[in-house]
């Protein structure tokens, strides 16, 4: 496994790097369907996670639908959200990570806060 980010900075690399990964599979995903399909980025956020940390993603569903299903819960409760692609795609991130318990959910508001500061995701 690969070791999970201990600042805000390195989570910030990673999540950016993640999240152009993601766009570029989204952005061929949507050429092969003939859709737009941006607000469903946040999907592969847990796959990009544990592929970060060197997990087998095929052997960890569990951890995916956690993520996908707190996403949509959130977007449930604020769907002014709905089109905050990057914020959905890192909040299904670190859900991932939190479920896997590689990191605490008492440290990601204040990741939030410096990705917001960043505009890494949108505030």
């Amino acid at each position: 496994m690969s070791s999970t980010p201990k600042t805000n900075k390195t989570w910030a690399r990673e999540i950016t790097l993640a999240l152009q990964e993601a766009n570029t599979l989204l952005k061929e995903t949507e050429q092969e369907l003939g859709e737009k399909i941006e607000n469903r980025l946040f999907t592969s956020a847990p796959v990009m996670a544990m592929k970060n940390r060197n997990i087998d993603f095929t052997q960890r569903e569990d951890a995916i639908n956690y993520a996908c299903e707190s996403v949509v819960s959130m977007l449930r409760h604020y769907p002014e959200l709905k089109d905050k692609e990057k914020r959905c795609f890192v909040h299904a991130y670190v859900d991932t990570h939190i479920y896997l318990k590689l990191f605490k959910q008492s440290k990601s508001e204040d990741l939030f806060y410096y990705l917001e500061n960043k505009e890494i995701i949108e505030s």
